[in-house]
């Protein structure tokens, strides 16, 4: 990976820090990182809202094949979180249109 991309990664993940008040990137910065260096990942020990927000952040970042996987992971997976917190899904999911899976997947 060249220093260039490194950098510009870095330069991104950043701003999303600077403008995003309440956004938990600790998650999902490492989670994006092994991703980019490695083209693996492991999600499988996350809570529902760490998986959220990898979703969030990596949407952001247009790392589209990572949202997805993330997404069916979820679909897959956290049924009972996804039903257990309905509040806090549909807050994420609903100003992400990009998660229309998910919003498939739980408004119906």
């Amino acid at each position: 990976m060249s220093y260039k991309f490194e950098s510009d990664v870095i330069k991104t993940l950043g701003e999303l820090l600077e403008n995003k008040v309440n956004c938990d990137v600790i998650v999902p910065f490492d989670v994006i990182l092994k991703y980019l260096y490695t083209g693996h990942f492991n999600i499988n020990a996350k809570t529902g809202y760490e998986l959220l927000d990898i979703m969030v952040a990596s949407e952001e970042l247009k790392l589209e094949q990572l949202t997805k996987l993330t997404e069916e992971f979820i679909m897959g997976n956290y049924q009972q979180f996804l039903q257990s917190e309905p509040v806090g899904v549909i807050r994420v999911i609903y100003y992400n249109k990009s998660f229309y899976n998910l919003q498939e997947y739980y408004f119906i």
